[in-house]
């Protein structure tokens, strides 16, 4: 059992297709993220365990308190509908705290985030077993690249929210959005652009949120799947036979 309205298609792996293959996940609310990050850690026990690189216009980091944690600790991890449950209407119902609910349960690690709402600090996460998970935000995705390089980032989960391709007068974004033009867009996720050459020989996974809300409405959420898709697949996902378009 998935979220209502997620779909999730096997594909090879970006930079191993021959020995291995990965997970792409799309869902209308971001927090849906979390049920995919839990079943891949549970299915993938024996793998590095991944850092999040998410891209998105809000910062989605709202710690949970100590109801949401109790919560938390109660789930039965490997049990997929309880997950699938917990997450649609236990996590936050912002959409702002599936992040730091899965690094609290350690099934991420670090948290990089380039997002375009700056509201503060993000202080680092003490997680359940008492370990710290660092929380980074950043202004551009070069500021996240070097970071990640410097602190050696070797595995991750590949999270975008199609909120980041747009603008909004609305300090809380979402209501009448401007979408980025479509070459600014694709700078950001062509595959041979500086964030996939860095994320694909480390890729775990891939979480795509369609948002429709922040995005200006269904129309826009699916057109900028569409430039997504278009970048990264042929002949798209979902679709039989689909590849990594930079494989071709």
């Amino acid at each position: 059992m998935a979220p209502p309205g997620s779909y999730n298609w096997i594909v090879a792996h970006p930079s191993r297709p021959e020995t291995e293959a990965m997970e792409v996940a799309t869902f209308h609310e971001h927090r849906f993220a979390f049920f995919y990050w839990n079943r891949w850690r549970v299915e993938n026990p024996t793998k590095p365990r991944p850092d999040l690189i998410s891209l998105d216009w809000h910062r989605d980091l709202a710690a949970p308190d100590s109801y949401e944690r109790g919560i938390l600790r109660g789930l039965d991890l490997s049990n997929m509908t309880g997950t699938a449950v917990a997450s649609w209407i236990e996590l936050h119902p912002h959409d702002d705290g599936h992040v730091l609910a899965a690094a609290y349960l350690d099934l991420i690690g670090d948290v990089y985030v380039v997002q375009k709402h700056r509201d503060g600090p993000e202080p680092d996460l003490v997680d359940v077993k008492g370990q710290i998970h660092k929380v980074r935000c950043f202004a551009s995705i070069d500021e996240l690249l070097d970071k990640a390089k410097r602190e050696g980032v070797e595995n991750i989960y590949l999270d975008i929210d199609l909120d980041f391709f747009t603008e909004s007068d609305d300090p809380n974004g979402g209501g009448e959005v401007r979408l980025l033009e479509r070459e600014s867009a694709r700078e950001v996720i062509d595959p041979d652009g500086p964030l996939l050459s860095f994320a694909f020989p480390r890729l775990q996974g891939m979480t795509i949120a369609l948002e429709p809300k922040f995005c200006g409405g269904l129309s826009n959420s699916h057109r900028l799947f569409g430039w997504v898709d278009n970048s990264l697949f042929d002949p798209g996902l979902g679709y039989p036979g689909c590849r990594w378009r930079h494989l071709l």
